[in-house]
């Protein structure tokens, strides 16, 4: 996989999740799912990776870069 993903657990990749946790309200209930497919380590690094962007990018580009997750592919758009 790429660079430092912490997905060792995960037991099928690329990992599929049916259309009903798109109806997910609750923080909580989306964490509980990524622990149950083991991939909530890598949730964690994601928010832990906050950085100083370096360069002259920070004056252009934003201050801080950040560790990207998953992508995620909805069945409708979301406006």
């Amino acid at each position: 996989m790429a660079r430092s993903h912490r997905i060792k657990s995960v037991l099928q990749i690329p990992c599929v999740i049916s259309d009903s946790a798109e109806a997910m309200e609750k923080t909580s209930n989306a964490i509980s799912l990524l622990k149950k497919i083991g991939a909530y380590p890598d949730a964690e690094k994601a928010k832990d990776s906050q950085g100083i962007r370096p360069g002259k990018g920070k004056m252009l580009h934003g201050h801080f870069l950040r560790y990207s997750f998953y992508h995620t592919r909805y069945a409708v758009d979301i406006v």
